[in-house]
C-alpha cells in the first residue's frame, strides 16, 4: 500500500486511508488480525515520527 508521493515522501493523507477506511490495510481479504494490527501499529509509529500525528485517534 502506497504511503509515500512520488517523490519518496511519506504523506499524510496516505498513512490515514491506510490505516482505516475502505482502503485501508483491515479492508484486504485473507489478512489476519494480527497482520492488521501490526500493520497499523507501524503506521501508527511513522504517523507520529514523522508529523507528530495519530492516524487512530
Amino acid at each position: 500500500m502506497p504511503v509515500v508521493d512520488p517523490g519518496g515522501n511519506l504523506n499524510l493523507n496516505a498513512l490515514e486511508t491506510v490505516h482505516g477506511g475502505a482502503h485501508s490495510v483491515g479492508a484486504i481479504d485473507d489478512v489476519d488480525e494480527d497482520t492488521t494490527e501490526d500493520a497499523k501499529t507501524l503506521l501508527e509509529g511513522l504517523a507520529d515520527e514523522a508529523f507528530d500525528h495519530d492516524p487512530g485517534g
